[in-house]
């Protein structure tokens, strides 16, 4: 008798982490990794050092770009910059209106990099 009890408790949880799972699956597939279209600022230990603008987007697009220009004292994160604390934020002002307009007024001059990020967001790992 305790062993048929002991059954019906393990299929029940196991149905319970089933379904638990499902849920969990069916939402991750919903969620977004990047950034939100809008125009951000990248600071380094409080100092502004770049600008980011990504451009409207259809809503679940799975392809999309960012346009970043990292200013002349922006640093690449490593190890043996360890102390560096690097942040995006939201741009306080949004002030671009479109791409050809943060390219027309971007601040950029000797130092300056510019980087197009271009991201493919999928819901599994390439090969899998």
């Amino acid at each position: 008798m305790k062993l048929k009890t002991n059954l019906k408790m393990t299929l029940s949880f196991m149905t319970i982490a089933l379904v638990a799972l499902t849920i969990i699956k069916a939402s991750a597939i919903t969620t977004r990794a990047q950034l939100d279209p809008g125009d951000f600022v990248i600071l380094q230990n409080g100092v502004q050092v770049g600008e980011i603008y990504v451009p409207e987007r259809a809503p679940r697009a799975t392809q999309y770009i960012e346009h970043w220009v990292l200013y002349n004292g922006y640093v690449y994160p490593s190890k043996d910059h360890s102390e560096l604390k690097t942040e995006i934020r939201v741009a306080r002002k949004s002030g671009y209106k479109s791409e050809a307009d943060f390219f027309a007024r971007a601040p950029f001059g000797p130092g300056f990099r510019y980087v197009r990020v271009d991201c493919t967001e999928a819901d599994r790992l390439p090969g899998r």
